[in-house]
């Protein structure tokens, strides 16, 4: 059902809902998401034709979403444990392309999550609050309530304020004939994209952010990988506005792109 305000206010049927409970509501745009323990479909949106899920879903009931204040990225929180091959742990995050977790997660029902984007001016890194029936986050004592620091295992090169994204996720067990990087997507983009490249054979790899004037403005990858292929997720919400290069390093092999940062 949906309210419409006016003359006269009443209640008109929206949609022939998922078929069992919801438990949560956000609208982002023209798209209404909904959370709940629905069949395959955990988080779907409704753009006033059709449901659409995330993924594959997750393997419980979710009970809340929040959106980050820019991008395409949300969280959920709830009863699920599993999602795109990961141990979740009742809290995950939506990159636009698959869940990704929030280090090992909470050992108990999450009710509630927020939000909570850096004041204009201040330094620092997002926090993602969750609330409900837990005693544990990450191994550590939370009664109840508890923060993610979205910066806390993701800093950048020393003295700097930006922040290294999350580990590269490795999407592919076939080995490449060649080293690749791929064109980051989307671009232009605001403030996240994602870059993908292919490794044909296992080595140290770098894979870091440049400005125009060749200043290092973020270190994305800098570890040994086995042969494959793998996306990261870069987030530039404290960048601005500029074009911007991203360069791959493996042995011999080194590779540049160029992105485009709109705001």
């Amino acid at each position: 059902m949906v309210w419409r305000p006016g003359l006269p206010n009443k209640w008109d049927d929206y949609v022939t809902g998922p078929g069992t409970p919801v438990y949560a509501i956000e609208v982002k745009e023209d798209e209404v998401y909904l959370g709940g323990n629905f069949y395959r479909s955990i988080v779907s949106t409704y753009n006033g034709s059709q449901f659409n899920e995330f993924g594959n879903g997750v393997d419980g009931a979710v009970r809340a979403i929040t959106f980050e204040d820019q991008g395409y990225g949300f969280y959920i929180a709830g009863d699920f444990v599993t999602g795109s091959g990961l141990t979740l742990n009742r809290v995950a995050e939506w990159d636009g392309l698959s869940w990704n977790k929030l280090c090992d997660g909470v050992n108990g029902t999450v009710y509630g999550v927020g939000y909570h984007p850096v004041p204009q001016g201040a330094q620092g890194y997002p926090g993602i609050y969750v609330g409900g029936e837990f005693t544990s986050a990450s191994g550590v004592p939370a009664q109840y309530l508890a923060r993610w620091d979205t910066g806390s295992d993701q800093q950048g090169p020393p003295g700097s304020n930006q922040k290294k994204s999350k580990v590269a996720k490795k999407i592919g067990n076939l080995i490449p004939g060649n080293y690749k990087l791929s064109q980051n997507y989307p671009n232009p983009f605001n403030p996240v994209t994602n870059i993908q490249y292919a490794l044909s054979r296992d080595g140290w790899i770098t894979l870091k952010v440049y400005d125009v004037s060749g200043k290092l403005v973020s270190v994305l990858v800098d570890e040994f990988q086995e042969a494959g292929e793998y996306r990261v997720r870069f987030d530039a919400v404290r960048l601005p506005a500029n074009v911007y290069f991203y360069r791959l390093t493996s042995g011999s092999f080194g590779d540049t792109k160029k992105m485009l940062l709109v705001k």
